[in-house]
């Protein structure tokens, strides 16, 4: 992989002829506000909790214009990119080619715009084998985010014997309970949205909220009863 080019969908901008001509920042994503009236008469701005897109712009030299058509190819769908400076991160969204074509070919200069959902992505996400502690009458495990923005972990759980899988963060009362049987493999994906116990879903007999195991930045503790062991992959995620 060279070390100072642009990845699209898996394809470099080497391959596609194409020199970055204007150093890309990494971007960062702005939360959108909205204005709410007081009673002495003012305004106070209100976090709304959404993110607006990363938009930025890629300035390049065209070295192969007989490449042109596959450039419109690949910019044609959505995908993954990956910056230069930013190996590690990955970021999601549309590649549009913002300079005209008779500009394109008369100066061999081409702009895009990145329009990308409002996160950085880890591009290696392993599994992760937590080491569980015992608590009282439950077990622990401790979890490091190192993202910089909530994640939406994939769980998989061992069911220790059948009864009922308990799994929660803070609050026993909010637990995400699961019927399992003794070694049932049991997959909470918060990113994917869905429940499975080996390839079956049962999101239909899961009670809580799933969705809610999201893991704040830095260190986290999941509490679960009736759980032998976990595997997680973090899905982490910068803003």
């Amino acid at each position: 992989m060279s070390t100072r080019t642009i990845y699209f969908n898996g394809k470099s901008f080497d391959e596609l002829g194409l020199i970055i001509t204007k150093t890309v920042v990494p971007p960062v994503s702005h939360k959108k506000y909205k204005t709410v009236s007081i009673p002495d008469g003012g305004v106070i701005f209100e976090d709304t909790g959404v993110l607006d897109p990363i938009v930025f712009p890629i300035n390049c030299t065209l070295t192969e214009p007989g490449k042109l058509r596959e450039i419109y190819s690949i910019a044609a769908k959505p995908g993954i990119l990956i910056l230069p400076d930013e190996p590690d991160k990955y970021y999601y969204g549309m590649l549009t080619i913002a300079t005209p074509q008779n500009i394109i070919l008369h100066w061999n200069r081409i702009t895009f715009t990145m329009t990308a959902e409002p996160y950085a992505y880890a591009v290696n996400n392993p599994d992760v084998v937590p080491v569980p502690e015992t608590e009282g009458d439950h077990k622990i495990f401790r979890l490091n985010n190192l993202g910089t923005a909530d994640c939406e972990p994939w769980y998989r759980f061992k069911a220790a014997a059948e009864g009922e899988l308990k799994v929660w963060l803070e609050d026993e009362a909010k637990a995400v309970k699961i019927p399992v049987k003794a070694n049932d493999e049991v997959s909470i994906d918060v990113m994917r949205n869905n429940v499975k116990i080996g390839a079956s879903h049962v999101e239909y007999k899961t009670e809580g909220d799933y969705l809610a195991l999201k893991l704040k930045p830095g260190q986290n503790v999941i509490r679960t009863r009736n759980c032998s062991d976990l595997i997680i992959v973090f899905n982490e995620r910068w803003y």
